[in-house]
């Protein structure tokens, strides 16, 4: 792996670049010269994964024709010795041949034999032809005594060519008896010389043989080496390139799988490769995902107080109860901001502060009339930048704190304007929008219960009050009278009637009348205390209670009325006219008919003694005056 890893690892960066790649720049522009990168599955992940597997099956390719060609190499080698060893087997058989030829052509010579002329040509010519056959055969090696051989046998076919030449002339089938001793010497010389080239290139055969044998082996064993150190080359570099895919996935897996499980910080670890953009995905994914969640939660916290405090408002016994919920409201949806809550009176238009954040101070808008305020006679939230703008509340302008911007929430009570929820912040910055419908949803909800407890008070003095006179009605005064009673509270009970009021009405129209109970009743109001209740029995007359009183301080408070009305008869310029009392006290019956039956007796004995004064009454009297007439047998 040493010039081979570098060259490798550099087609690996032109096969991913060639394969298509379309982040480039997520390969590093040079090869790095530390070849460790190839087994550091960190590093790895410099490359793209495709580049990973290319490189891979790369180097198996590589592996493959790397063991191929050695193998063909050792085959190469081979061949060529096996071609070595039939050369030198044919050089042995002619050898033979040439040997076996000059044996006999020596033995002819000796007169150890005695062949026919034509076998003598034949012989002849069989060790020429087999001489020549073995110098051609021996041409590629190096044979040193076949020189000496070639030199050998041309001396002993000249000497062959000379004892045919002589046999030509004498009998055939005789021995050659003139052959020189030179040309005997010469066959044996020859015959000599063909055994030791024999010996030699046997010689030379086993040595070929060995030599196919070992190139055979050497080849086995280098394709072996190589295919096992390339293999675990590659496993390495195959394990390296796995684990830099499986380890990342696990990780991304964990990761998405602790993000599903509610961890909403789990990222994946990007990086230049396929895997590092899918961490890239899932961790924009996920960021989106968390935004949502975190804005999910925070609504529905904001949701949760929002009910807590809508709760709190249906528990508010009036308005100034709800006036505190609210404050305390603006301190948890709007924490050091300035806010206040303007509200009107059920009577009166004008604008008063109830509510301010108790941890941020009142912003202290001017305005002090319900219409006056933009934000009311609009009925919609508004937002100003600041008081610069062409369009900007006046209100905002020349405030004590300085210039600022503020949101104005109208409230709104059953369809009526009744007040604004007024915060402000630094100019060009006004409160943002959750704390702005925070604000918004307070105001409705304090609207609801303002515009429901209005409209409950008001149905509920219509349905207690006397439409003409604004005191107590009949069925008012019945259920105080019953409430008393149930407690076992004891109470002075008074029956007082405008005296000879058919002649006033008569006299000066049922406007006169009407002005004079309306004088009367404001004269009782003016001298009760808060729990003291007047209402208006019916027509002229009316009934006063005193809980726990005496029936001696009423007496004396009414002498105090009666002296109070003629005062303000006076002072209304109407035509003088005076009112008759009758006293009694809950003691002297148990329900509230024989109560006011007997406070009646007490009228009428003031009515028969003059009129315009006041009388106690107890069971006695009362019945001294229904025994001896009917009810109310005396004129008014």
């Amino acid at each position: 792996m040493s010039c081979w890893g570098a060259r490798f690892a550099t087609g690996v960066r032109d096969a991913s670049l060639s394969v298509g790649e379309d982040r480039p720049d997520a390969l590093p522009a040079v090869v790095p010269a530390d070849r460790s990168v190839l087994f550091d599955p960190t590093r790895l992940r410099r490359y793209p994964l495709r580049a990973r597997l290319l490189a891979v099956v790369v180097a198996a390719a590589i592996l493959l024709i790397g063991c191929a060609g050695v193998a063909v190499g050792a085959l190469g080698v081979a061949v060529v010795r096996t071609q070595q060893v039939e050369r030198l087997a044919v050089a042995a058989r002619h050898n033979v041949e040439a040997t076996v030829a000059l044996s006999a052509l020596h033995a002819a010579a000796v007169g150890a034999a005695v062949p026919s002329d034509v076998e003598l040509r034949r012989i002849e010519a069989q060790a020429r032809t087999a001489t020549q056959r073995v110098d051609d055969a021996l041409e590629p090696e190096s044979i040193a005594s076949e020189r000496d051989a070639a030199a050998a046998d041309a001396s002993a076919i000249q000497a062959a060519q000379a004892l045919i030449a002589t046999r030509s002339g004498g009998t055939t089938g005789t021995a050659v008896t003139n052959v020189s001793t030179q040309e005997r010497e010469a066959f044996a010389a020859a015959t000599a010389a063909r055994r030791r080239v024999g010996s030699e290139i046997e010689a030379h055969r086993r040595a070929a043989v060995g030599a196919v044998r070992a190139a055979r082996t050497r080849g086995i064993v280098a394709v072996v080496a190589i295919a096992v150190a390339g293999s675990a080359a590659i496993a390495a570099f195959a394990l390296a390139v796995s684990r830099s895919a499986t380890r990342p996935l696990r990780d991304l897996g964990r990761a998405m799988r602790r993000f599903g499980d509610g961890d909403l910080t789990s990222r994946g670890v990007e990086a230049p490769d396929e895997i590092g953009t899918l961490a890239r995905s899932f961790n924009a994914t996920a960021t989106d995902v968390a935004a949502k969640v975190r804005s999910l939660r925070d609504d529905a916290e904001r949701g949760a107080r929002l009910r807590i405090i809508a709760e709190a408002l249906d528990l508010a016994q009036d308005e100034p109860d709800v006036h505190r919920i609210v404050e305390h409201a603006m301190g948890i949806v709007a924490p050091g901001r300035p806010v206040e809550l303007l509200i009107n009176t059920a009577e009166s238009s004008a604008l008063h502060q109830v509510a301010v954040n108790p941890n941020g101070g009142p912003p202290n808008c001017p305005v002090d009339e319900t219409m006056a305020c933009v934000a009311i006679r609009r009925a919609r939230t508004l937002v100003w930048e600041g008081p610069d703008q062409i369009n900007a509340c006046p209100m905002l302008r020349d405030r004590p704190s300085g210039p600022r911007s503020a949101v104005c929430i109208p409230i709104n009570a059953g369809g009526s304007m009744v007040g604004v929820l007024h915060v402000t912040g630094p100019v060009g910055e006004p409160p943002p929008g959750a704390v702005s419908d925070q604000l918004a949803v307070l105001g409705g909800q304090a609207g609801a219960r303002i515009g429901s407890m209005r409209t409950l008070d008001a149905s509920r003095v219509e349905a207690s009050t006397d439409g003409l006179t604004g005191v107590a009605n009949r069925r008012m005064l019945s259920a105080t009278l019953a409430d008393l009673l149930r407690t076992s509270t004891p109470f002075v009970l008074v029956v007082a009637d405008l005296d000879h009021f058919k002649q006033l009405n008569d006299r000066y129209g049922h406007e006169v009348g009407d002005r004079a109970l309306q004088l009367f009743a404001e004269v009782l109001q003016n001298n009760v205390r808060g729990r003291d209740l007047v209402a208006r029995y019916g027509g002229e007359e009316f009934v006063l209670v005193y809980p726990e009183m005496d029936v001696k301080l009423s007496m004396e408070v009414l002498e105090r009325v009666r002296s109070a009305l003629a005062a303000a008869v006076r002072a209304a310029n109407l035509p003088p006219f005076t009112a008759s009392y009758g006293v009694t006290h809950s003691s002297v019956a148990a329900d509230v008919d024989s109560i006011i039956r007997i406070a009646d007796a007490g009228l009428l004995t003031a009515k028969d003694a003059g009129r315009d004064r006041v009388v106690y009454a107890d069971a006695d009297l009362a019945m001294q005056v229904f025994n001896g007439r009917g009810d109310h047998d005396v004129e008014a």
